[in-house]
């Protein structure tokens, strides 16, 4: 098991397991899902503008009818991370489940370096919440399409998996976002990202 972080010079480097005991954590398995769950999207007027611009970043690496992955630079992947968390909000800072922005990213620079396999969907019309409304919905890729397809790619490389709401489902206020889902691959050791919540930092072992 591998204990990760982010240091004050932006790195992810090793850190000492005692130190994560009281901090925000994220396990880090095969392809378990890594995602945020439990948010809400600014109103249209705040979001339009930046739900065009991510389309055209990853437009110019993935085609929008294009059902497989493509292998899409890190720093370019950063900069759609960074403007997927601009308009949108976690829905109660003791939501553990909310899988920040500094914590998405460092995850991804732990498990991948210069590319990532990014995969695209639009039009997607998902609720906010699970069938019996009682909790978030913690699994928007389809099993049978763009899950299955991940988990076959996601061998030495992980997936990001980008899925366009269109935000007029239940739960959601109309307006359109981006849903990152982060498929770790196969051949990675099970890890612990950890983040304090008072800080951006992340950390390893």
């Amino acid at each position: 098991m591998y204990f990760i972080e982010r240091d004050e010079k932006d790195r992810i480097i090793p850190c000492a397991p005692n130190k994560v005991a009281l901090t925000n954590i994220v396990c880090i398995k095969p392809h378990k899902r890594v995602l945020p769950v439990g948010f809400t999207t600014k109103c249209k007027s705040a979001t339009t503008r930046v739900v065009h611009k991510i389309s055209v970043l990853l437009q110019e690496y993935i085609n929008p009818d294009e059902k497989l992955p493509i292998k899409v630079p890190m720093e370019r992947i950063e900069e759609v991370i960074e403007l997927v968390y601009s308009i949108i909000e976690n829905d109660d800072k003791n939501n553990m489940r909310f899988v920040s922005k500094q914590q998405l990213v460092g995850i991804l620079r732990y498990m991948q370096q210069d590319e990532v396999y990014v995969m695209t969907r639009y039009s997607r019309q998902l609720s906010k919440f699970s069938q019996n409304n009682h909790t978030y919905l913690d699994a928007p890729d389809n099993g049978q399409d763009e899950g299955k397809i991940a988990k076959q790619y996601a061998i030495d490389d992980p997936v990001l998996i980008m899925l366009q709401q269109d935000g007029t489902a239940e739960g959601w206020n109309g307006a359109i976002f981006w849903w990152p889902v982060l498929v770790p691959h196969q051949n990675i050791g099970k890890a612990i990202y950890a983040q304090k919540a008072s800080s951006s930092k992340v950390r390893q072992r």
